[in-house]
């Protein structure tokens, strides 16, 4: 899915024209939501190193795809934030949007990507994959994760992780300026 980030900022931008915030308080509730999803991003962007060792520590204790667990739960902070009960039509189609899009999008990208670390780092990769789950984070891994943490500042910004970071801190001011201005 060579095209996916392009699609889901396309998506994106879609989304937030249509969208008609109308609460500070859901504003926070997502943007709570989205700041740990963004967290769960750079924390497992300081523990990649693509191609090279398979990732194996860290948040990738408690799930294969971690980077793709915390854009999920980003997408549905983003979803919160935007939700409007005057509009319930507007606000039920961006949620379907964002939970079909995810759905459509990242299980045809982590497919290629699992065949792709089997071809990299095969035996070692199955059974990685056989005993970690595919998305929802094992919460009991926790303490292991915190115990084999390999996080460096200097991989996270090799990864480019201040992008996504960049685009959360984007959305969250043109979702605060409608909510301001009434857009």
């Amino acid at each position: 899915m060579k095209y996916r980030i392009k699609l889901s900022q396309l998506v994106t931008l879609i989304l937030l024209a249509i969208a008609k915030p109308c609460s500070w308080r859901l504003f926070a509730a997502g943007m709570a939501l989205a700041v740990v999803g963004e967290c769960l991003r750079v924390w497992s962007s300081g523990n990649l190193y693509k191609d090279k060792t398979l990732a194996v520590s860290g948040p990738y204790k408690m799930t294969r795809n971690p980077l793709y667990a915390g854009s999920f739960l980003m997408a549905l902070g983003f979803s919160l934030i935007c939700l409007n009960p005057a509009y319930p039509a507007r606000s039920a189609a961006l949620v379907l949007a964002v939970l079909l899009g995810f759905k459509f999008i990242y299980n045809l990208q982590v497919a290629a990507e699992e065949t792709h670390l089997l071809d990299i780092f095969g035996q070692q990769y199955a059974d990685y994959k056989n005993s970690v789950p595919r998305y929802v984070p094992a919460l009991s891994a926790f303490g292991a994760a915190l115990s084999s943490d390999r996080f460096t500042l200097a991989r996270m910004l090799y990864n480019r992780e201040q992008m996504t970071i960049l685009g959360l801190a984007t959305i969250a001011a043109i979702v605060a300026a409608k909510l301001h201005y009434g857009w």
